[in-house]
Formats: C-alpha cells, sequence, structure tokens
C-alpha cells in the first residue's frame, strides 16, 4: 500500500512539473514557474525511482532479486 501511494506520489509531481513547464510565461521570472518544475521533477523521479526499485525487490523471488535489480536498473538508464 505504502509503495503505492509512493508511487503515485512520484508520477504526481512529475506530472506538475510538466504543467509547470507548459504553461510557463516568457514574461514571468525564472523563479515563478522554472524553479519550481525543475524542483518538482526531481522530486517526482525520485519518488517513482524508489517506488519502483522496492517493487521489483517485493515481486522477484529471494534468488532473482539481484536480476531483477540489473534489469531495473537497465530500464531506467536506457529510458
Amino acid at each position: 500500500m505504502f509503495n503505492n501511494v509512493v508511487l503515485v506520489a512520484g508520477t504526481a509531481l512529475t506530472a506538475a512539473a510538466n504543467l509547470l513547464f507548459a504553461v510557463i510565461r516568457v514574461s514571468s521570472p525564472y523563479w515563478a514557474f522554472g524553479f519550481p518544475a525543475a524542483i518538482l521533477s526531481v522530486f517526482g523521479a525520485d519518488f517513482v525511482f524508489a517506488a519502483g526499485t522496492l517493487f521489483v525487490a517485493k515481486i522477484s523471488l529471494p534468488h532473482e532479486q539481484s536480476l531483477a535489480g540489473a534489469l531495473f536498473q537497465t530500464m531506467t538508464q536506457v529510458s
């Protein structure tokens, strides 16, 4: 349950960052849209990465956890 909450929070933060970047006004200062969007983007990605790592560790068998972790790392680095 906690993993789902962290995953939803991470995707919501990333979505909010994308929305802030999408509605940015040229005349507004950097601190109004750009900086909050950059901060939310980082927090969102960190939450999604942490939740994904915990999910992979939870669903894989004990003798497969190292391989599952390596595949998850590879997937996140490639994408």
